[in-house]
């Protein structure tokens, strides 16, 4: 399957904070605040959103004037969007988000070598550019997208040894590259691809908010670069500390489905839809893909009648699913999970039919 990112041409660089919940770094490092936003990323993590939200408000009134708290809450809204493909949290999101830029923008024209500042609004803008982006507004996610890399950018001239800025640097020189197409064979962009990996694996290993959001990213680039070991095996990292997050289990039924390694990817699937049906947010389109999935493995095992009810109860949802409460997912959009679906199921019939 074509592996399809939110970006596309000359809007290459919104990657550079796509799934970019990490969190950037404090304004002095103090031992309790740096405790306090460590917390607030488990508990993110973990799904008690609630929690971690009530969490980063501790953030926010140690430091009101700063965009940092506002940062890391409107992290917890785009990461149950992201996570669940749904666009409830939008409104308390984009609040926190211009907040955020309102207060970092305040911060860097009083100083513009405020290094801190410019890497939560870089954040900031990041955050609102990749969730446009989601929604396929191509043009607002284009504009954050450039202020996001500015800024980020910007930061790491005036501080190079504020590491995690490299989480977000490292997105952009990788898909900047991956997805260069023509201009790269021509030329015109330079294959910076492994410098990309090298400096999130930097922020990895030397920042202080990077170490989970950097091993996710390099989860979808190396399935991207076809390295599904290298992707699995920290996918398995992540799975051993966050066994039910969605994000955390897509990718890991995908990588299963890469390896031909069909049980553990039907059971995969299976736990992920037993997540989503037992969230809040209960994505149709989440769900089809979850049958799908399941489906394909059955299919590949040899149950081809067990898989034909599972490609059943996809299409009997795909017509219940709301495009416009619904995000598109990272790999494929909806119209391609349906063509998909339709086509398996035909052949399913065929197969269980004697036709």
């Amino acid at each position: 399957m074509k592996i399809k990112y939110l970006l596309s041409g000359t809007a290459v660089f919104l990657w550079v904070l796509t799934f970019n919940t990490a969190y950037g770094q404090l304004m002095a490092y103090e031992a309790e605040t740096d405790s306090i936003i460590g917390q607030g990323i488990r508990l993110l993590h973990e799904e008690y959103f609630d929690q971690s939200l009530a969490t980063f408000q501790q953030v926010i009134e140690r430091y009101p004037n700063s965009p940092m708290g506002y940062f890391y809450a409107a992290a917890v809204y785009l990461f149950i969007s992201e996570n669940y493909r749904v666009v409830a949290p939008e409104a308390k999101f984009d609040s926190l988000c211009n907040i955020a830029i309102k207060k970092g923008e305040h911060a860097i024209r009083r100083n513009p070598e405020d290094a801190f500042s410019r890497l939560y609004l870089g954040g900031t803008y990041g955050f609102r550019g990749v969730h446009k982006a989601r929604k396929r507004q191509w043009l607002q996610a284009f504009r954050d997208g450039w202020r996001g890399i500015t800024n980020l950018k910007a930061a790491a001239e005036i501080d190079p040894q504020l590491w995690d800025v490299y989480y977000g640097l490292g997105l952009y020189h990788y898909w900047r590259s991956a997805k260069a197409g023509i201009l790269k064979s021509l030329r015109l962009i330079k294959d910076e691809r492994q410098r990309g990996i090298n400096e999130i694996w930097t922020a990895i290993k030397k920042g202080h908010y990077s170490e989970i959001e950097g091993k996710y990213a390099l989860v979808y680039i190396y399935y991207n670069e076809q390295n599904y070991e290298k992707a699995l095996q920290l996918n398995q990292e992540l799975y051993q500390r966050f066994p039910t997050d969605p994000a955390c289990l897509y990718m890991r039924a995908r990588l299963f489905q890469r390896l031909s390694r069909w049980e553990e990817m039907k059971k995969t699937f299976e736990k992920l839809l037993a997540c989503i049906l037992n969230s809040k947010y209960k994505t149709i389109g989440y769900q089809v893909e979850c049958h799908y999935g399941i489906a394909y493995a059955l299919k590949k095992m040899g149950k081809f009648s067990q898989a034909l009810e599972e490609c059943k109860k996809a299409m009997a949802l795909i017509k219940k699913r709301d495009p416009s409460r619904e995000l598109e997912g990272p790999l494929e959009n909806f119209s391609d999970i349906v063509r998909m679906t339709k086509n398996l199921c035909d052949e399913l019939q065929k197969l269980t039919s004697g036709g």
